[in-house]
């Protein structure tokens, strides 16, 4: 199957049903916190200084056990050989672990190689194949689907049901998890309702503490809620900040300090609105046991 082209909805791609009625024992409202552990602003500097700030990731661990918030780390195997300091800052900060692919290229030419290398990775560094999956930028490709599922996975975590310019419109796709025909899971990224601003901390820098209030309360979120953010939304390590071309190292300087009091600032606002904080793991566990409609 060839790959969408770019802004193509992913509904007209992957039959599924929506998974609209959880069991009766889940929490009326869920959210689960993910990170994506991987280089330095993605792949765009080769590097991983990040792990270097040891004193910030410990305060950002010591926040969310505090808090009672467990962390899912969808983690770039391919980190995990190349820097030892990789797999042990995973271990420290999260609570749950699942692959975000093995070299965090999109367009990577055998997708099948891809994944297993992940899969491999993966359990050679935690004793375990991972469950979940999430495909780099959110673009889940055709082949996806089935590759995942025949290389083990249970789910993905891969789609933003919004809008980026040239790069994916899933705007039509529903906010609520989603089960393809072969059984594989979607648990996609968390929006506001609406706009479909993804409720994700490199977001709600750029807007700003006063506007990210003011979507959250006003539009409101769907009431199963998957939040991103990467290390470096909260952790700034001005050597690779620096290697960013003029226009991308604008953006990131933006409020470039400002991410972990977002962080903590949704975390609490969520709360607040009565959201149970879980795994993706045991996300994934209710969804396996939901039931839903046919999805376009």
């Amino acid at each position: 199957m060839s790959t969408p082209a770019a802004g193509q909805p992913v509904r007209s791609l992957y039959p599924h049903v929506v998974l609209r009625r959880l069991p009766a024992d889940a929490p009326a409202k869920i959210a689960c916190l993910t990170v994506d552990f991987e280089c330095d602003y993605g792949a765009r500097t080769g590097q991983f200084r990040l792990a270097r700030h040891e004193d910030e990731l410990q305060a950002l661990r010591s926040f969310l056990r505090r808090e009672r918030i467990p962390l899912s780390l969808f983690v770039v195997t391919e980190m995990l050989d190349k820097w030892s300091a990789a797999a042990p800052l995973a271990r420290l900060l999260g609570d749950d672990w699942h692959s975000h692919s093995h070299t965090h290229r999109p367009a990577c030419p055998d997708l099948k190689a891809e994944i297993a290398a992940s899969r491999e990775g993966f359990r050679r560094h935690f004793g375990r194949g991972p469950a979940g999956y999430r495909a780099p930028m959110g673009l889940l490709r055709p082949e996806h689907v089935p590759l995942l599922a025949e290389a083990g996975f249970s789910f993905s975590a891969s789609i933003f049901p919004s809008l980026r310019p040239g790069t994916y419109n899933h705007l039509g796709q529903s906010l609520l998890p989603l089960r393809y025909e072969n059984g594989l899971i979607e648990l996609p990224f968390g929006v506001v309702r609406g706009l479909r601003v993804p409720v994700a901390i490199s977001y709600f820098k750029l807007l700003g503490p006063g506007p990210g209030r003011w979507l959250l309360k006003l539009l409101g979120v769907p009431r199963v809620l998957v939040v991103n953010f990467h290390l470096h939304d909260v952790v700034v390590d001005e050597e690779s900040l620096a290697q960013l071309t003029g226009g991308v190292r604008a953006v990131y300087g933006i409020r470039k300090h400002g991410g972990r009091a977002v962080l903590e600032a949704l975390v609490r606002h969520l709360r607040a609105e009565g959201y149970t904080f879980l795994t993706m793991t045991e996300l994934y566990d209710l969804c396996a046991n939901a039931t839903g409609d046919a999805g376009a």
